[in-house]
């Protein structure tokens, strides 16, 4: 298990994950986003034309999750990010999908191991009020729930 604010990508993570993949033979990787995350909201935040400097190893962070705040943000008038119109879920949902596919830029070793069939790599994401978490992406095969297994 890798954690961390935001499912933001790291050299450490992407290290981590290719340990699992190349020594302990893991077949699948969860990047697993959940609503009403603090780091997207920060992100967004971030963006607005009065924001607060946020500090620095924070600002640094969400600087990954920045590139889907911008992609999905509502503009205000003078040209930045209008936190309030924003949706936080939605911008959670790009980065999930940025995340997957940095993840998969980053590390040709994890590439490779989709590409062979050895790993599977999901985005989810939890609904902490319904205490359930959903595919949002699937890249490879994740194989066929066993007798008794919920796929949901």
């Amino acid at each position: 298990m890798v954690r961390n604010a935001g499912q933001v990508i790291s050299n450490s993570s992407v290290a981590s994950l290719e340990y699992a993949v190349a020594v302990l033979e893991v077949p699948l990787i969860v990047v697993l986003a959940h609503d009403e995350c603090g780091a997207v909201r920060a992100a967004i935040d971030s963006q607005g034309g009065e924001a607060p400097r946020l500090p620095a190893l924070i600002r640094n962070h969400v600087a990954g999750i920045i590139p889907a705040v911008r992609e999905v943000g509502v503009a205000a008038e003078d040209g930045t990010i209008d936190p309030e119109r924003t949706d936080a879920a939605e911008v959670g949902r790009r980065h999930l999908r940025n995340t997957v596919a940095e993840l998969m830029t980053r590390s040709e070793l994890i590439a490779q191991a989709i590409a062979d069939g050895s790993l599977a790599l999901v985005g989810a994401h939890y609904r902490l009020a319904e205490g359930r978490a959903g595919f949002d992406l699937v890249i490879g095969d994740v194989g066929r729930p066993q007798a008794g297994v919920s796929a949901a």
